[in-house]
């Protein structure tokens, strides 16, 4: 039903989605054999869906989280002090994936707004404002809107560029105001 970043395929199982069972464990198999992660994870359709999107409220708000912060430190001087501090309490590990959701942020914060957006109809509920995620879409489609313009540093351009560019974008002008 979706794939991640991370190369994982998350699947329903049952005679509901796409053919049967047999169909699906062939289908697990060949995805297996590329290397995929392959997770059973409901009979019902659309159980994949749901699980997919309640990760969506997660990694879309960890996303929107590392892109405004490293736009709103991008014209600090010593900001590698900061990050350096950051990188002894979370791990090389995790910040290398820090700098992955920046650069892959030009690419997909449109989509990946979007998709949020959906978690959050789903996932909300009176009681649950799930106010960070309702935040992040707004971080994600102002990411999209920048990524639009003319002037905005292509995909390789690296993440501290890219941060950059956001945070220059963000002050009311692109690459021309940094």
């Amino acid at each position: 039903d979706g794939d991640d970043a991370a190369g994982h395929v998350a699947r329903g199982v049952g005679g509901e989605q796409r053919g049967g069972a047999a169909e699906q464990q062939r289908a697990a198999e060949v995805l297996r054999g590329l290397g995929f992660v392959v997770d059973e994870v409901g009979a019902a359709c659309g159980d994949a869906a749901r699980l997919k999107l309640s990760r969506s409220l997660f990694m879309k708000g960890l996303e929107a989280l590392v892109v405004e912060f490293r736009a709103a430190i991008a014209p600090l001087a010593g900001r590698e002090v900061v990050l350096a501090s950051i990188e002894r309490n979370v791990g090389a590990q995790f910040m290398s994936f820090c700098r992955m959701l920046i650069e892959t942020d030009r690419r997909h914060a449109s989509r990946r707004a979007n998709e949020l957006a959906e978690a959050v109809t789903i996932f909300g509920a009176p009681g649950r404002p799930l106010s960070v995620a309702r935040a992040s879409i707004d971080v994600l489609k102002s990411a999209a809107a920048a990524w639009t313009a003319a002037d905005a540093p292509p995909v390789s351009a690296g993440a501290d560029a890219l941060a950059a560019y956001l945070s220059a974008s963000a002050e009311g002008g692109g690459r021309a105001a940094r």
